[in-house]
């Protein structure tokens, strides 16, 4: 019993370690915001003679100062550096991270089935009653779209990865069944994005990239995927803005373009465990015949 509590706790410590920091860093963050706000109107309404302004102004004040994703970029670098000190050792021997063997056309079809994912994700999450798509926290996260590539489209997938692939996936196909350890990383993947929708398309995410990277053995394609797959969303965030697109017809493109590069990674991988599996027959041919 003690040896499977220890399992599952190497398994979902890293997980937890990544929302603590966030959450650490997140109330660190507002709460100095909060102390500079609130001694910039002390110091106003000490200087004008004036009243406390109503909460609306307030609320819309602190809207403007923060921005959520300022926390959230310091918060991976924290991550970031406890797993490198943590596990360090261990990632020096793993050859997932190895960039020898990473193909350019493999990479390519990642782009590609990370832009159409995204794109079918928008499609189908625009057609959704408006309520559904809502955020309580969307009036504290800026329009910067500088902090927005550094920090959603490039840190938080590149983590992301490093701990639901490349520690959580591959730790628990040491464990279980192939098929079950892909869906339980993509469960803990979604539940951490704490949003009954997100985490619906991030379960779906959750298991694409985890068969890319169980197929590849590499977490450069699974970091590319993702990558493209959040940058996709805000270049179109940014470009389309509010103004209308036909839906249906971008969803019927996104959809062509999923089946075509699902279908090319699909032969990749399997002339890829051929190769392999030639290989492996070579080798034990010679030693055989030495």
């Amino acid at each position: 019993m003690k040896k499977i509590i220890k399992n599952i706790w190497k398994i979902i410590c890293y997980p937890l370690l990544y929302i603590w920091i966030q959450l650490i860093v997140s109330f660190a963050y507002t709460f100095v915001i909060g102390i500079i706000i609130g001694v910039k109107l002390g110091i106003e309404i000490a200087a004008s003679g004036e009243a406390f302004p109503p909460q609306d102004e307030v609320n819309e004040m602190m809207a403007s100062w923060i921005d959520l994703r300022i926390p959230v970029i310091i918060s991976i670098f924290v991550t970031f550096a406890l797993i490198l000190l943590i596990i360090g050792k261990e990632w020096k021997s793993d050859k997932f991270w190895s960039i020898s063997n990473i193909k350019v056309f493999p990479i390519l079809l990642c782009i590609l089935l990370g832009a159409a994912l995204n794109v079918f994700t928008i499609s189908v999450v625009s057609m959704l009653p408006h309520s559904w798509q809502q955020q309580p926290i969307d009036g504290m996260i800026g329009d910067n779209i500088i902090i927005e590539i550094i920090g959603l489209a490039l840190l938080a997938p590149i983590l992301e990865e490093i701990i639901f692939r490349g520690i959580v996936l591959k730790r628990l196909t040491k464990t279980m069944k192939l098929p079950i350890a892909l869906v339980l990383q993509a469960l803990i993947f979604a539940v951490i994005h704490f949003n009954l929708l997100q985490g619906a398309y991030a379960f779906i995410l959750g298991i694409i990239i985890g068969i890319v990277y169980i197929r590849f053995n590499s977490i450069w394609y699974a970091i590319a995927l993702h990558v493209i797959y959040n940058s996709t969303s805000i270049i179109i965030t940014h470009i389309a803005g509010d103004s209308e697109v036909n839906l249906l017809y971008f969803m019927i493109i996104s959809i062509f373009i999923l089946l075509v590069s699902l279908i090319g990674l699909i032969i990749l991988t399997h002339k890829r465990s051929k190769i392999a599996q030639n290989t492996t027959a070579e080798e034990f041919i010679v030693t055989q015949n030495i």
